[in-house]
Order: C-alpha cells, then structure tokens, then sequence
C-alpha cells in the first residue's frame, strides 16, 4: 500500500489534488492544531486548494514540515507549493526537506520550492538539492522528471553539476521511446543554467527533433555574449532545412555579437556552403554592424563576385565609418569594380570613416590617385583632404598631391581637389 504522503504526491501529478470546500480560510488554520491527523491532513488539502488566496496560512503550516509523520510533511509540502511564491517565507523549511528520510517528501520539497519561484531556491543548498534532482532526473517517471527540469529551470547555474544529466536527455529526443517533451523540457533548463550549458547546447542544435533545434537556438540566443562558444554551430545551423530554425539560430548569432563574426566570415566565403545559408550569414553580419568590422576584408573579396557582391555591398555599408581602414586599402585593388565600390562606400561612410584609418590607411589614398578611374581618383581626393585636415595624414605630402590633382584630366577631380586644398587652410600658404 501507498503512504499518505505517496498518494498526495501521485495526486498532485496527475492533476487531481482535491478541491476546496466553501468554509473559510480562518477556521481551516484553526483546525491545523486540532490533535487528529486525518483533519489537519484534510485542512492542509482545502487550504491548498485556495491557491494564493491562503496566504496567511502560510506560518501555520510551516511547523507540520517538521511533523514526524511523512504524509502530513509531504500534504504541508504540498499546500505551500499550492500557494506558490506568497510561500516563499517558508522557504528555509521547505529546502529542509530536501534531505527528508522519506523521497516523497524530498519530491514533494522540491515541487514546492519551485511553486515558489527562484528566490525560494535561493534559501536550498545545492548539496542537498543536487542528489535529490538528479535521482528525478533518472527517474522512469515522466512526471517526476519533468518535476526536476522544473526545478532546475528555476534554481538557474547553480544546478551546473546537472548539466551531463540534461545533455544525455536531449541526446535521446530523437528516440521513438523517449518522450520529447522531456528532452524539450531539458532544452530549457539548459538554457537557464546558461554559460555553462552552451556547449550542450550547441550540440543540441543537432537534434533529429526539430523542436529541439528551435528551443537551443533560441537559448543560445538568450544567453548572448557568453554563448560564443556556439557560434559555430549557430553558423551551421543557418544552413537547417527549417525555416523557424534557420532564423532563430540567426537572431542568436546576432545575440552573441562579435565573438560569432568570424564563425560567419568562414560561412559566407565557404563556396561549399548552401547559398541560403551564405546569404544569412551576410545578413547577419550586416545586422551586426560596426561590431562585424573584422569581417570587412572578407566582404569586400566578395564585392568581386557576382552573386555576392550586392549582399556583401550592404553588409559593408552597415559598418560606417569602422569599415574605414579595410575600405580605403580596397580602392587600390586590382579588380576595377572592388576598387570602385570600396571607393563608393567609402565616400558614403563620410569622412569619419577617414579618420580612423590613420596614416598607414591614408597611404593607400596617395596610391589611388593614379588610379584608371575618375569615380576612384576623385574619392582619394576627397580622403586626402579629409585626411590631411584632421591630422590622419601629413599634410606636408598631402598638400602637393592635391596640388598635382588640380592638373587631373577629369573636370570632377580638379573641382574636388579645390575643394580639397580650400579647407587645408593656411597649411598651403608655404606651398
């Protein structure tokens, strides 16, 4: 035969704890200390079925958690998690029970607590939560498990120690004789322990189950920074067959900033990589803006194909003015149309975009001045004087070079290198 407490708890699982009677919370607390078991066990199950509204109930039931018999500890249990985080005074005596003779009652606590929320964990100590979950982890019972993942979704990366755990049940989602939602479940409580849990986590984006996919790129994605370690796995999976998992694991990389672009500079150049998957990856770089500006030699190589160079365009022009240095180097490339465009952008970026390529970058505008192209000559131009002005090039080379410019055979590029030499000011009055 089942304990008292055993059938509160199969009760509770199963969605069947009875329901409240009509009589009122102030005579239930008042039957908690009448000297009979079956009415205290019977006044803590209507007092728990008030949910919230009970309370005030709250310090009458804490001593029952030390009563010597494991059903009313496991009922007294039960109506605290029932009021959930109104409970969470009782907290200290709850995590108590976690080392309780009795597993129901150790279940039991562990429900409770996480009806009350995170600050109720907050009052548990992890070595005695940490055997109790993972033998409900282990458990053969879907409900008990699912009790745990609960738990550990609330207790956050304080339950690391779990993780191998969580990783082995989404490793199984796969499996026909697996319920999903357990590997779904441990998806989430993966993502709550954070850091720690990205490399499962990672791995889970491997998942036969699609669901599970979804749920860790989506993870992934709410850990941020700190999931860097994933990017390359997050890169791969822009390349799933699913739509829904394609762009979560998108707006993760996007999340995780930086530390992904070069997971993403790999991706978009990878000509073996499916063109989809390539043009997210653009996508998300330009997404990134100024912070994806390691990537800007990359893009800028793929200015010369064609079937990139409009992506790679818009990723680039993203970047403003950090894009600078790489843009300024690209004018003088041999391929004409990368040569132009970086030409292009850089114009576009303004002339903050000169600024922070310093004197090694503006070496690179003396060299498009002899450039086959107009467009080209006259942007170098401009970078010069822009260069020139605010101290990023010497003006004493610079200032000659705009001179020689007013000879150009294009009427744009004599008009621009008056403009160029008209704000050097009284820099060209020895010249």
């Amino acid at each position: 035969m089942f304990g008292a407490g055993v059938i509160v708890l199969l009760l509770l699982l199963a969605g069947l704890a009875p329901g409240a009677g009509a009589q009122p919370l102030e005579e239930l607390i008042q039957l908690l200390d009448v000297p009979d078991v079956f009415v205290q066990y019977d006044a803590m199950e209507r007092i728990g079925a008030m949910g919230p509204a009970a309370a005030s109930a709250v310090p009458a039931l804490v001593p029952f958690l030390d009563h010597p018999h494991p059903a009313l500890r496991a009922n007294a249990l039960w109506a605290l998690g029932m009021i959930g985080p109104a409970a969470v005074d009782a907290a200290p005596g709850m995590a108590a029970r976690l080392t309780d003779g009795e597993p129901v009652v150790q279940h039991m606590a562990v429900w409770a607590l996480t009806q009350a929320g995170a600050e109720a964990w907050r009052h548990a100590a992890m070595d005695d939560a940490l055997p109790v979950l993972e033998a409900m982890l282990s458990a053969g019972d879907v409900q008990l498990r699912n009790v745990a993942l609960g738990a550990v979704s609330e207790i956050g990366p304080r339950a690391h120690p779990l993780v191998p755990r969580l990783r082995m049940m989404v490793q199984s989602s796969g499996a026909a004789s697996v319920d999903p939602q357990a590997a779904h479940y441990a998806v989430y409580a993966l993502a709550a322990v954070g850091e720690a849990a990205v490399s499962a986590l990672a791995e889970a984006l491997g998942s036969s189950d699609v669901v599970t996919r979804l749920l860790a790129a989506e993870a992934l994605g709410r850990i941020g920074p700190a999931a860097a370690e994933a990017a390359p796995a997050l890169a791969a999976a822009l390349a799933d067959p699913r739509p829904e998992v394609h762009w979560a694991a998108f707006d993760a990389l996007v999340a995780v900033g930086p530390a992904a672009v070069p997971a993403l500079a790999d991706l978009v150049q990878d000509t073996s990589q499916r063109d989809d998957a390539r043009h997210l990856g653009l996508l998300a770089l330009g997404e990134m803006g100024a912070a994806a500006v390691q990537a800007a030699p990359v893009l800028i190589r793929l200015l010369g194909e064609e079937a990139w160079w409009r992506p790679a365009l818009q990723a680039l022009g993203s970047m403003g003015a950090a894009a600078g240095p790489f843009l300024m180097e690209a004018m003088t490339d041999p391929d004409p149309f990368i040569a132009w465009t970086s030409a292009f952008l850089l114009r576009e970026a303004g002339e903050a975009a000169v600024s922070a390529g310093g004197e090694r970058s503006a070496g690179y505008l003396f060299s498009a001045l002899a450039h086959d192209d107009a467009d080209i000559r006259q942007v170098a131009v401009w970078g010069l004087g822009v260069a020139a002005a605010a101290g990023a090039a010497s003006a004493e080379a610079a200032v000659p070079a705009l001179i020689g410019a007013l000879g150009d055979e294009a009427r744009a590029v004599r008009l621009e290198a008056q403009m160029a030499l008209w704000r050097q000011g009284p820099a060209v009055v020895p010249l």
